[in-house]
């Protein structure tokens, strides 16, 4: 993935796949012969045109850090709350760890899409006189790779609905949890892609109504 979004040609073809996967066939109204309409010639069952886009329900948070910073991203469904075009940038500890809650990601979303929105809000605060690695912002476009937590309780993955799902592996080496009464509660991080769409991570990936992903260089 590295690189890709600086090639135009790489980057177009992503956004076209994208396109080509969310379009649909537009039924149209049949004439009193029980034809189906035409315009300009076309066959209105031959026409196509783009599905409204679904917001992806769970909350997302992705954390990346940058020397001694963490950022939080969180995606996440505000139109209950008022307004949805702008993000909100809270400072959770001192010059340490800082919040970006932002409008919630769409089903057809892809991995890429997510990245793209973190560098922007990114570029917006160094702009504004925050101090950040050199080379931060250029790593999260490319260097750096996107991984998903995934959830497993006692040995066994769970989905969103809380079945056991499939034996765990030993070579996931999963992470076991700190957090009090939640001892039985391991997961692993999975590496994923940057074509992966949203729509994937709602199954093994959402516990609690959370889906979690970091960002960090693959070593």
């Amino acid at each position: 993935m590295e690189g890709s979004t600086k090639i135009p040609f790489v980057y177009d073809l992503m956004r076209a796949e994208t396109f080509w996967q969310d379009r649909k066939l537009d039924r149209g109204e049949k004439d009193k012969t029980g034809r189906s309409q035409s315009v300009y010639g076309t066959n209105h069952s031959t026409i196509a045109s783009l599905k409204m886009k679904k917001k992806f329900m769970p909350v997302v948070n992705v954390f990346v850090s940058d020397r001694e910073k963490i950022f939080i991203f969180k995606f996440e469904n505000r139109t209950m709350s008022g307004r949805t075009d702008q993000t909100t940038v809270k400072e959770l500890v001192p010059k340490q760890i800082f919040l970006f809650e932002i409008e919630a990601l769409f089903l057809e979303d892809i991995v890429l899409d997510m990245r793209d929105r973190m560098v922007t809000e990114l570029t917006k605060i160094q702009e504004r006189g925050m101090s950040l690695s050199e080379d931060f912002i250029n790593e999260i476009e490319g260097k750096m790779e996107f991984f998903v937590r995934r959830i497993y309780v006692d040995g066994k993955l769970t989905n969103q609905l809380g079945y056991h799902s499939s034996p765990q592996k030993e070579a996931d080496k999963p992470h076991d949890s700190v957090v009090g009464n939640t001892h039985d509660l391991r997961w692993v991080w999975n590496a994923i892609n940057d074509f992966d769409r949203i729509e994937k991570f709602s199954d093994d990936e959402v516990h609690e109504d959370e889906v979690v992903f970091k960002l960090a260089i693959n070593k």
